[in-house]
């Protein structure tokens, strides 16, 4: 990869298994791996911009969203790509599908975008506010959280008709937000610190690192593996939750 990329350069990464992912980057190349990342497989002059989140519902299908409101569509593995109608203009940040008809985007001055037609239409939704929303995780398909700037994380129990703000007591920003299940969830930005509630977002207790600058995302492999990556190539890893 580093005859292809620099380190800064990346920008998304998704893998639909344990075999097969996607890695983008900010001069809008990608590549994809069928091998769990021994090989990879460049792509170029693919016509896509700007590209900031991908989120795949199956082997076949994966959405991309990124600025000035693009949103792209696969059906064949990443054969080709087809841009979609988002009705947007604004930045989207961080897309998310609970099921192969229905996903959300959100972006910002409080952008949230929702198709239930597998992206051929998307409708606005009202947050009531206009922060930058830089992250969603849904953990069924009616509750969902966003995280965003000023420390703001918004959660829905139905569906994204209406968002209720979370206390985390925080004014920094939130770049990724992750849940292990209904309960236990994690949020994670522009400082080296680690929010993370076991209630469901009504609270959240901070644990600070021993890490410098900031961090863009985290995810968990199991109740106990997790990784955070951020700034300067540092990658973070827990083994007890």
């Amino acid at each position: 990869l580093q005859k292809w990329f620099s380190f800064s350069d990346f920008i998304a990464m998704y893998f639909i298994n344990p075999a097969t992912g996607y890695l983008f980057s900010k001069s809008n190349r990608y590549c994809k791996t069928i091998d769990s990342g021994k090989t990879w497989v460049e792509f170029r002059n693919t016509g896509l911009e700007s590209i900031k989140s991908i989120f795949s519902t199956d082997s076949l299908t994966t959405y991309l969203v990124g600025g000035f409101g693009h949103i792209y569509k696969t059906i064949n593995g990443g054969g080709n790509w087809v841009k979609l109608t988002s009705g947007t203009t604004k930045d989207l940040e961080s897309v998310f599908f609970t099921n192969k008809n229905t996903g959300y985007a959100v972006g910002n001055s409080g952008t949230i975008l929702k198709t239930v037609d597998s992206g051929t239409t998307w409708t606005q939704q009202s947050l009531g506010a206009f922060y930058w929303l830089y992250s969603i995780y849904f953990t069924d398909i009616n509750t969902g959280y966003i995280g965003g700037d000023d420390g703001i994380i918004f959660k829905t129990i139905d569906a994204g008709i209406t968002w209720t703000q979370q206390s985390v007591g925080t004014n920094i920003t939130f770049f990724s937000i992750y849940f292990m299940d209904l309960n236990i969830g994690f949020a994670v930005g522009d400082n080296n610190k680690i929010h993370k509630t076991i209630d469901g977002g009504i609270t959240w207790t901070e644990y600070i690192t021993n890490s410098e600058g900031f961090f863009n995302c985290i995810l968990f492999t199991n109740s106990n593996d997790g990784y955070i990556v951020g700034m300067d190539c540092v990658i973070l890893k827990t083994k007890d939750g």
